[in-house]
Protein backbone atom coordinates (compact mmCIF):
# COMPACT_ATOMS: atom_id res chain seq x y z
CA UNK A 1 0.00 0.00 0.00
CA UNK A 2 2.92 2.04 0.94
CA UNK A 3 4.07 1.73 -2.62
CA UNK A 4 0.88 2.57 -4.41
CA UNK A 5 0.68 6.20 -2.21
CA UNK A 6 4.19 6.94 -3.51
CA UNK A 7 3.60 6.17 -6.95
CA UNK A 8 0.00 7.83 -6.59
CA UNK A 9 2.03 10.88 -5.16
CA UNK A 10 4.52 10.70 -8.05
CA UNK A 11 1.43 10.88 -10.11
CA UNK A 12 -0.01 14.21 -8.89
CA UNK A 13 2.98 16.09 -8.68
CA UNK A 14 3.90 14.96 -12.23
CA UNK A 15 0.20 16.17 -13.54
CA UNK A 16 0.41 19.13 -11.38
CA UNK A 17 4.09 20.41 -12.30
CA UNK A 18 3.63 19.38 -15.97
CA UNK A 19 1.23 22.24 -16.75
CA UNK A 20 3.61 24.88 -15.13
CA UNK A 21 6.88 23.59 -16.11
CA UNK A 22 5.21 23.61 -19.85
CA UNK A 23 4.14 27.13 -19.53
CA UNK A 24 7.64 28.18 -18.28
CA UNK A 25 9.51 26.56 -21.00
CA UNK A 26 6.54 28.32 -23.64
CA UNK A 27 6.97 31.62 -22.15
CA UNK A 28 10.96 31.21 -21.77
CA UNK A 29 10.73 29.98 -25.77
CA UNK A 30 8.62 33.21 -26.43
CA UNK A 31 10.53 35.74 -24.50
CA UNK A 32 13.35 34.41 -26.79
CA UNK A 33 11.82 34.78 -29.72
CA UNK A 34 10.82 38.11 -28.95
CA UNK A 35 14.39 39.12 -27.87
CA UNK A 36 15.48 37.73 -31.49
CA UNK A 37 12.81 39.56 -33.34
CA UNK A 38 14.23 42.83 -31.43
CA UNK A 39 17.51 42.40 -32.14
CA UNK A 40 17.04 41.63 -35.89
CA UNK A 41 15.00 45.07 -35.83
CA UNK A 42 17.62 46.94 -34.41
CA UNK A 43 19.98 45.89 -36.94
CA UNK A 44 17.67 46.65 -39.59
CA UNK A 45 17.36 50.22 -38.19
CA UNK A 46 21.12 50.59 -37.88
CA UNK A 47 21.67 49.51 -41.40
CA UNK A 48 18.51 51.93 -42.92
CA UNK A 49 20.39 54.80 -40.27
CA UNK A 50 22.79 55.90 -43.23
CA UNK A 51 20.12 55.64 -46.04
CA UNK A 52 17.94 57.25 -43.66
CA UNK A 53 19.80 59.53 -42.62
CA UNK A 54 20.70 60.86 -45.89
CA UNK A 55 17.17 61.17 -47.02
CA UNK A 56 16.69 63.38 -43.77
CA UNK A 57 19.04 65.56 -45.22
CA UNK A 58 17.45 65.70 -48.87
CA UNK A 59 14.21 66.50 -47.25
CA UNK A 60 15.53 69.19 -45.10
CA UNK A 61 17.60 70.85 -47.44
CA UNK A 62 14.51 70.64 -49.96
CA UNK A 63 12.63 72.00 -47.43
CA UNK A 64 15.23 74.81 -47.07
CA UNK A 65 15.59 74.95 -50.66
CA UNK A 66 19.31 74.35 -50.77
CA UNK A 67 19.09 71.44 -53.31
CA UNK A 68 18.38 74.74 -55.94
CA UNK A 69 19.51 77.95 -54.22
CA UNK A 70 22.21 76.26 -51.61
CA UNK A 71 20.68 78.42 -48.74
CA UNK A 72 19.50 77.33 -45.85
CA UNK A 73 16.08 78.47 -43.60
CA UNK A 74 18.08 81.60 -42.46
CA UNK A 75 19.01 82.30 -45.89
CA UNK A 76 15.07 82.30 -46.83
CA UNK A 77 14.08 84.09 -44.25
CA UNK A 78 16.79 87.25 -45.00
CA UNK A 79 15.75 86.62 -48.87
CA UNK A 80 12.18 86.84 -47.83
CA UNK A 81 12.74 89.79 -45.67
CA UNK A 82 14.85 91.48 -48.91
CA UNK A 83 12.31 91.03 -51.07
CA UNK A 84 9.60 92.82 -49.04
CA UNK A 85 11.89 95.46 -48.53
CA UNK A 86 12.70 95.75 -51.97
CA UNK A 87 9.13 95.42 -52.67
CA UNK A 88 8.11 98.18 -50.62
CA UNK A 89 11.18 100.64 -52.15
CA UNK A 90 9.57 99.89 -55.47
CA UNK A 91 5.85 101.23 -53.64
CA UNK A 92 7.33 103.99 -52.17
CA UNK A 93 9.44 105.40 -55.47
CA UNK A 94 5.87 104.13 -57.47
CA UNK A 95 3.71 106.21 -55.60
CA UNK A 96 6.74 109.21 -55.12
CA UNK A 97 6.89 108.79 -59.10
CA UNK A 98 2.91 109.41 -59.16
CA UNK A 99 3.66 112.67 -56.85
CA UNK A 100 5.97 113.95 -59.32
CA UNK A 101 3.97 112.97 -62.53
CA UNK A 102 1.05 115.03 -60.97
CA UNK A 103 3.16 118.22 -60.56
CA UNK A 104 4.08 118.17 -63.97
CA UNK A 105 5.15 121.20 -65.42
CA UNK A 106 2.80 124.44 -65.88
CA UNK A 107 1.66 125.52 -69.71
CA UNK A 108 1.24 129.50 -69.81
CA UNK A 109 -2.18 130.57 -70.68
CA UNK A 110 -3.38 134.41 -71.51
CA UNK A 111 -6.06 135.75 -68.60
CA UNK A 112 -7.59 139.25 -68.56
CA UNK A 113 -7.05 141.14 -65.40
CA UNK A 114 -9.63 139.21 -63.10
CA UNK A 115 -6.26 136.43 -62.90
CA UNK A 116 -5.12 139.23 -60.30
CA UNK A 117 -8.11 139.36 -57.98
CA UNK A 118 -6.24 137.00 -55.65
CA UNK A 119 -2.33 138.33 -56.58
CA UNK A 120 0.29 140.05 -54.56
CA UNK A 121 3.16 141.92 -56.38
CA UNK A 122 6.02 142.54 -54.30
CA UNK A 123 9.30 144.83 -55.95
CA UNK A 124 10.71 148.01 -55.73
CA UNK A 125 9.97 150.97 -57.94
CA UNK A 126 9.36 149.30 -60.93
CA UNK A 127 6.62 147.48 -59.58
CA UNK A 128 5.43 150.77 -57.97
CA UNK A 129 5.28 152.02 -61.61
CA UNK A 130 3.01 148.68 -62.39
CA UNK A 131 0.69 149.60 -59.62
CA UNK A 132 0.63 153.35 -60.79
CA UNK A 133 -0.01 153.03 -64.76
CA UNK A 134 -0.74 149.43 -65.21
CA UNK A 135 -4.49 148.01 -64.71
CA UNK A 136 -3.30 144.90 -62.16
CA UNK A 137 -7.83 144.85 -61.01
CA UNK A 138 -7.65 144.02 -57.51
CA UNK A 139 -4.23 142.70 -56.71
CA UNK A 140 -2.67 143.80 -53.86
CA UNK A 141 0.59 145.45 -54.45
CA UNK A 142 3.63 145.54 -51.80
CA UNK A 143 6.55 147.45 -53.26
CA UNK A 144 8.61 150.89 -52.38
CA UNK A 145 11.66 152.89 -54.43
CA UNK A 146 14.46 151.77 -53.32
CA UNK A 147 13.49 148.11 -51.74
CA UNK A 148 16.00 145.50 -51.84
CA UNK A 149 16.10 142.17 -50.78
CA UNK A 150 18.25 142.54 -47.47
CA UNK A 151 15.71 144.76 -46.34
CA UNK A 152 12.16 143.26 -47.56
CA UNK A 153 10.53 141.67 -44.26
CA UNK A 154 11.84 144.85 -42.33
CA UNK A 155 10.13 146.97 -44.28
CA UNK A 156 7.03 148.92 -43.84
CA UNK A 157 4.67 149.58 -46.76
CA UNK A 158 0.88 151.40 -46.50
CA UNK A 159 -1.19 148.75 -47.75
CA UNK A 160 -4.87 150.58 -48.26
CA UNK A 161 -7.37 149.80 -45.86
CA UNK A 162 -4.58 148.54 -43.14
CA UNK A 163 -2.22 150.77 -42.98
CA UNK A 164 1.30 150.21 -42.90
CA UNK A 165 2.13 146.90 -42.44
CA UNK A 166 5.51 144.79 -43.28
CA UNK A 167 5.35 141.68 -45.43
CA UNK A 168 5.16 139.42 -42.99
CA UNK A 169 2.01 140.28 -41.97
CA UNK A 170 0.68 140.52 -45.39
CA UNK A 171 1.48 137.32 -45.85
CA UNK A 172 -0.19 135.98 -42.42
CA UNK A 173 -3.20 138.17 -43.49
CA UNK A 174 -4.66 136.73 -46.32
CA UNK A 175 -3.77 133.42 -48.54
CA UNK A 176 -3.23 134.39 -52.49
CA UNK A 177 -3.46 132.32 -55.15
CA UNK A 178 -0.34 134.07 -56.94
CA UNK A 179 2.32 136.25 -55.66
CA UNK A 180 4.67 138.31 -57.91
CA UNK A 181 8.37 138.81 -56.58
CA UNK A 182 11.20 141.21 -58.54
CA UNK A 183 13.86 142.52 -56.56
CA UNK A 184 17.61 142.21 -56.52
CA UNK A 185 18.85 145.69 -59.20
CA UNK A 186 19.07 147.57 -55.96
CA UNK A 187 21.38 145.24 -54.09
CA UNK A 188 23.53 144.98 -57.08
CA UNK A 189 26.52 146.39 -55.04
CA UNK A 190 26.50 143.45 -52.46
CA UNK A 191 28.66 140.48 -52.87
CA UNK A 192 27.13 137.60 -55.33
CA UNK A 193 27.70 135.36 -52.68
CA UNK A 194 24.82 137.29 -50.06
CA UNK A 195 22.56 137.77 -52.93
CA UNK A 196 21.63 134.59 -53.77
CA UNK A 197 21.99 133.65 -50.04
CA UNK A 198 19.18 136.50 -49.62
CA UNK A 199 17.20 135.83 -52.97
CA UNK A 200 16.90 132.20 -51.84
CA UNK A 201 15.95 132.43 -48.28
CA UNK A 202 13.25 135.12 -49.48
CA UNK A 203 11.67 132.79 -51.49
CA UNK A 204 11.84 130.13 -49.06
CA UNK A 205 9.76 132.26 -46.38
CA UNK A 206 7.40 133.12 -49.10
CA UNK A 207 6.57 129.48 -49.56
CA UNK A 208 6.77 128.37 -46.43
CA UNK A 209 4.05 131.12 -45.59
CA UNK A 210 2.15 130.57 -49.11
CA UNK A 211 2.53 126.92 -49.49
CA UNK A 212 -0.87 127.31 -52.08
CA UNK A 213 0.31 130.04 -53.80
CA UNK A 214 1.95 130.08 -57.34
CA UNK A 215 4.93 131.87 -57.60
CA UNK A 216 6.21 133.81 -59.92
CA UNK A 217 9.57 135.15 -60.38
CA UNK A 218 10.39 138.15 -62.57
CA UNK A 219 13.33 138.67 -63.77
CA UNK A 220 15.33 141.99 -63.68
CA UNK A 221 14.57 144.47 -66.07
CA UNK A 222 17.54 145.33 -68.26
CA UNK A 223 19.40 148.96 -67.97
CA UNK A 224 19.87 150.83 -71.14
CA UNK A 225 23.28 150.16 -72.96
CA UNK A 226 24.72 154.14 -72.17
CA UNK A 227 24.26 153.26 -69.03
CA UNK A 228 25.38 149.45 -68.50
CA UNK A 229 28.95 150.86 -70.97
CA UNK A 230 29.24 153.69 -68.00
CA UNK A 231 28.69 151.60 -64.76
CA UNK A 232 30.55 148.95 -62.93
CA UNK A 233 27.91 148.10 -60.57
CA UNK A 234 24.28 148.72 -62.89
CA UNK A 235 25.22 147.25 -65.85
CA UNK A 236 23.69 144.37 -67.92
CA UNK A 237 25.88 141.51 -67.32
CA UNK A 238 25.67 141.96 -63.41
CA UNK A 239 21.69 141.78 -63.86
CA UNK A 240 22.10 138.66 -66.22
CA UNK A 241 23.71 136.90 -63.60
CA UNK A 242 21.14 138.30 -61.10
CA UNK A 243 18.39 136.94 -63.45
CA UNK A 244 20.24 133.41 -63.94
CA UNK A 245 20.16 132.56 -60.09
CA UNK A 246 16.25 133.72 -60.28
CA UNK A 247 15.75 131.24 -62.99
CA UNK A 248 17.94 128.81 -60.94
CA UNK A 249 15.09 129.18 -58.30
CA UNK A 250 12.41 128.11 -60.26
CA UNK A 251 10.50 124.60 -61.23
CA UNK A 252 8.01 125.59 -63.12
CA UNK A 253 5.84 123.52 -61.36
CA UNK A 254 5.20 125.60 -58.40
CA UNK A 255 7.29 128.91 -58.38
CA UNK A 256 7.67 130.39 -62.50
CA UNK A 257 10.14 132.22 -64.24
CA UNK A 258 9.28 135.18 -66.33
CA UNK A 259 10.88 137.43 -68.32
CA UNK A 260 9.86 140.74 -69.21
CA UNK A 261 13.31 141.69 -71.17
CA UNK A 262 11.93 139.99 -74.24
CA UNK A 263 9.45 142.76 -74.55
CA UNK A 264 11.49 145.78 -73.78
CA UNK A 265 14.91 144.68 -74.92
CA UNK A 266 16.94 146.18 -78.02
CA UNK A 267 17.67 142.83 -79.08
CA UNK A 268 21.24 142.39 -78.03
CA UNK A 269 20.75 142.57 -74.28
CA UNK A 270 20.11 146.41 -73.61
CA UNK A 271 16.68 148.40 -72.38
CA UNK A 272 15.65 149.70 -75.78
CA UNK A 273 16.34 153.37 -75.43
CA UNK A 274 13.06 154.42 -77.02
CA UNK A 275 11.22 152.58 -74.43
CA UNK A 276 13.31 155.17 -71.61
CA UNK A 277 13.97 158.56 -70.03
CA UNK A 278 16.35 157.73 -67.38
CA UNK A 279 18.00 154.11 -68.58
CA UNK A 280 16.41 151.59 -66.58
CA UNK A 281 12.42 152.49 -65.79
CA UNK A 282 10.09 152.12 -68.65
CA UNK A 283 7.79 155.31 -69.31
CA UNK A 284 4.54 155.69 -67.94
CA UNK A 285 2.54 154.26 -70.82
CA UNK A 286 4.56 151.00 -71.61
CA UNK A 287 3.52 149.41 -68.26
CA UNK A 288 0.46 148.79 -69.13
CA UNK A 289 1.96 147.06 -71.93
CA UNK A 290 4.24 145.01 -69.09
CA UNK A 291 1.13 144.32 -67.25
CA UNK A 292 -0.79 142.55 -70.31
CA UNK A 293 2.19 140.72 -70.78
CA UNK A 294 2.14 139.13 -67.66
CA UNK A 295 -1.47 137.86 -68.12
CA UNK A 296 0.03 135.90 -71.45
CA UNK A 297 1.86 133.80 -69.05
CA UNK A 298 -0.67 133.14 -66.83
CA UNK A 299 -1.04 129.53 -64.90
CA UNK A 300 -4.39 128.09 -64.64
CA UNK A 301 -4.52 125.58 -61.78
CA UNK A 302 -6.34 122.09 -62.68
CA UNK A 303 -9.07 121.84 -60.13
Amino acid sequence: MKKYKFTILLLLTFVIAFPVITVKLVSAEQEKKARQEELAQVADTERETPETAAGTEKTGTKKAGTDKTGMGKADTDKNTKDSKKNTEDKTDKKDNETVADTEQEGTFTTEDVSYFSDALFIGDSRTVGLSEYADLGDADVFATIGLSSFKLFETQVDMPGYGKETLDEVLSRKNYGKIYLMLGINELGYPHASIEKQYREIVEKIREKQPDAILFLEASLHVSKAKSDSDSLYNNANIDWLNGVVESLCDQKQTYYIDVNEVFDDGAGNLDAQYTSDDAHPLGKYYAQWAEWILTKAIVKEK
